[in-house]
């Protein structure tokens, strides 16, 4: 059945509607009006790159919206890597600022709004991949859905050279387009909720405090925010920079502008690998702290956000960057303590025995996996639930359906409950740590939180049918939401992060 901006026509026009740049032609698929490659912002190439976000020139005409834009430039290889397999596919270009609208139709139906902004550890992920595709949220749920591309990398987050956190210019551009053109998708301005997991859903944390995003985003789903990540200076990580000049063979920053994309990314490699530490997240480079963009910690500013969330965590974030990591194979207590010692103390011994001890036959990686959890993932999700349990509740969620990867020890891995929150598992292919769930548990899994996610994007409420009375998380009532592979739950009082343990 084929659209236009008039409703539902025959079966010789494709859907079309008028932004504030100009007219878009989309296509039909399976029921839905698809638009792809929407640009929301100019392209950063040129003059423009490591600038902020600019406005896209209007078109004349009917631009044709039926192709995804490129990515943003990442390293990639075929296959991708254990245990999610690929993050990011080509074409690769730094004409990348586009986003994709799948809407139920071109009409005035005001439509809740959902938009998703991928992770990727700030170097990989695409609004593009077929699996962040959003078409599931806006056929089951009657809902006009969107996701967004934006610099990654050297080319989003680079410090000392251009303007600070490009990457945020980039999604702040993005809902400001979607704000002003909401309604030419049959969308409500007024009603738009952010998603986004990892990086995303720091992304999300961090346009809550934006001056220019007040009113334009009403709800917040975050799944995975690494709020125990403490953004730097950015003149305390200019170093980073320097790094990427000399593994290119510079000897000043200026001479990066000259430097393809593709020169680039192989640079990163090698900062990368510079900056690897033993129990840390590898990350090349980092949102900073900035007065016109990012002025505080984004978990602080969620404390005071005038928006509804949802928060969760997976039980075992840590072992995506560990568990299948051979450097880590031979990990011993006794580094695991050391490494701990820096950073607790004298607690370093004790926190240790009280994560062995919470599971039974744990490994020193399996301790070391909890306690990186704990502090990236788990303990800033819950210090955002316990400084607004008083004032504005958020939903919190604990995910602990585990991967069959490693006979199970992967646990529930960094991404795991992407799948059943877009209900849309088979677009995952060969993704390693997928494999081998059982049926029901997908069925029975996929049926609660995506009816969920989607009910809060509807009214703010995820509370559906087979969400077992989903309360909020308040100071008398600090329910947790535990989704495991033999029961859904909701937990009160009993979920908690080691690390943040007196």
């Amino acid at each position: 059945m084929v659209w236009t901006a008039g409703g539902e026509t025959g079966m010789t026009e494709l859907p079309t509607t008028s932004t504030t740049l100009g007219t878009l032609r989309g296509c039909v698929e399976d029921g839905l009006c698809v638009f792809r490659g929407v640009p929301y912002a100019a392209p950063p190439v040129g003059p423009a790159r490591w600038k902020a976000a600019r406005p896209h020139p209007a078109w004349d005409g009917v631009r044709d919206a039926t192709e995804h834009g490129p990515s943003a430039p990442q390293p990639w290889r075929p296959g991708g890597m254990p245990p999610i397999g690929s993050h990011g596919e080509p074409p690769f270009g730094e004409d990348c600022l586009t986003l994709n609208v799948w809407t139920p139709g071109i009409d005035d139906a005001r439509l809740p709004v959902l938009v998703w902004i991928h992770g990727g550890g700030f170097l990989t992920g695409s609004g593009n991949l077929p699996f962040y595709a959003a078409d599931t949220f806006a056929r089951d749920g009657n809902v006009v859905a969107i996701s967004i591309s934006y610099r990654l990398g050297p080319l989003g987050f680079l410090s000392g050279i251009g303007d600070a956190n490009v990457w945020l210019t980039d999604q702040v551009a993005a809902l400001r387009w979607i704000a002003a053109n909401a309604t030419a998708f049959g969308g409500d301005p007024g009603r738009i909720t952010l998603a986004g997991q990892s990086g995303g859903a720091f992304s999300i944390a961090a346009l809550a405090q934006h001056p220019d995003t007040r009113g334009l985003f009403q709800r917040g789903i975050l799944q995975s925010p690494p709020l125990g990540f403490d953004p730097p200076a950015a003149e305390d990580v200019v170093e980073r920079t320097w790094s990427l000049a000399r593994q290119l063979g510079h000897t000043d920053l200026e001479s990066l502008h000259q430097e393809p994309w593709e020169r680039l990314i192989e640079g990163t490699i090698g900062v990368i690998g510079e900056y690897a530490k033993f129990g840390e997240w590898s990350l090349a480079f980092l949102p900073v702290i900035d007065k016109a963009t990012l002025p505080r910690h984004p978990m602080d500013a969620l404390a005071g956000a005038g928006i509804d969330l949802v928060i969760g965590w997976t039980s075992d974030e840590a072992s995506f960057a560990f568990g299948m990591n051979p450097q880590y194979a031979a990990t011993t207590r006794e580094q695991v303590i050391a490494w701990a010692g820096a950073r607790y103390g004298d607690r370093a011994e004790s926190l240790y025995d009280a994560c062995a001890q919470a599971r039974a036959d744990s490994r020193p990686l399996d301790v070391l996996t909890q306690i990186v959890t704990d502090d990236l993932f788990r303990s800033g999700g819950l210090h955002v639930a316990d400084t607004r349990a008083g004032s504005r509740p958020v939903h919190a969620y604990q995910f602990e359906v585990s991967s069959r990867l490693l006979g199970g020890a992967l646990g529930a891995t960094h991404g795991m409950e992407l799948p059943f929150t877009f209900a849309n598992i088979s677009r995952w292919g060969g993704a390693p740590f997928i494999q081998d769930l059982p049926p029901a548990v997908i069925e029975r899994v996929t049926g609660v939180l995506h009816n969920a996610w989607l009910g809060f994007v509807r009214d703010g409420d995820p509370n559906r049918e087979g969400v077992p009375s989903w309360r909020p998380y308040t100071a008398e009532n600090r329910a947790v939401l535990v989704v495991g592979d033999d029961n859904i739950r909701v937990e009160t009082d009993k979920v908690r992060a080691l690390s943040a343990s007196p």
